[in-house]
């Protein structure tokens, strides 16, 4: 008898469990679709932001005048504003096409089901592996985009910090060395904060191990 109760203990157990991880693949699959859209609206955003630079780069090269020397240092600021949100957009295009998720059984597993090759408990028991597998696979697609997203963002605030040095250079024309002394401490801080946010330093201690991974 308490073996009994004990199979249907388990076998409760087991149920239970396959519904959890139903939940948990279901959060882990809308968490892709989110970062999808991130990376959809990161690409249309430098989109723009790149239509916006040519046309102030085409204007200028037209209707501007001035030592090109004092111009030289801005110059660069604005290639290395592109460059960056180029990147930036390459990381949003792999982020989006990495996004494969597991969402359930394997063929395999379901036409056996189909088949009634396994009983109510064989059935629940082979759900829970699958799921479970399924799981920590969608945990390393997450774990991975997380970090190319990572990527992509920093990518895109140094992108548009470069583009901003460049308006106040083109603004200012600091003459002689100036520029070059602007454009290079902008580069350090830039370089300091991407660091800060590539690194994780904001993060809570732990929070990166956590097991609610979003």
């Amino acid at each position: 008898m308490a073996d009994r109760s004990d199979a249907d203990d388990g076998a409760a157990s087991r149920a239970d469990a396959v519904d959890r991880l139903e939940r948990v693949i279901d959060t882990q699959i809308d968490t892709v679709d989110d970062f999808d859209q991130k990376a959809a609206y990161v690409t249309r955003f430098v989109g723009v932001v790149l239509g916006l630079v040519l046309t102030a780069v085409s204007l200028a090269s037209r209707f501007g005048g001035g030592d090109p020397a004092t111009q030289l240092p801005a110059v660069a600021a604005v290639a290395g504003g592109v460059v960056r949100l180029v990147a930036a957009v390459a990381g949003a295009i792999v982020t989006y096409l990495s996004s494969r998720v597991v969402v359930g059984l394997h063929p395999h597993a379901a036409r056996a089901i189909a088949d009634g090759e396994y009983g109510g408990d064989e059935y629940n028991t082979l759900l829970l592996r699958a799921y479970a597998d399924a799981v920590e696979r969608n945990r390393q697609v997450l774990s991975a985009n997380a970090r190319r997203f990572r990527w992509t963002l920093v990518a895109l605030l140094v992108g548009i910090a470069y583009l901003a040095m460049a308006a106040l250079l083109f603004a200012l024309a600091p003459s002689g060395m100036w520029g070059w002394i602007v454009l290079i401490a902008g580069t350090v801080a830039i370089g300091v904060v991407a660091w800060y946010l590539l690194t994780g330093r904001y993060l809570r201690p732990g929070s990166e191990n956590s097991g609610n991974e979003r």
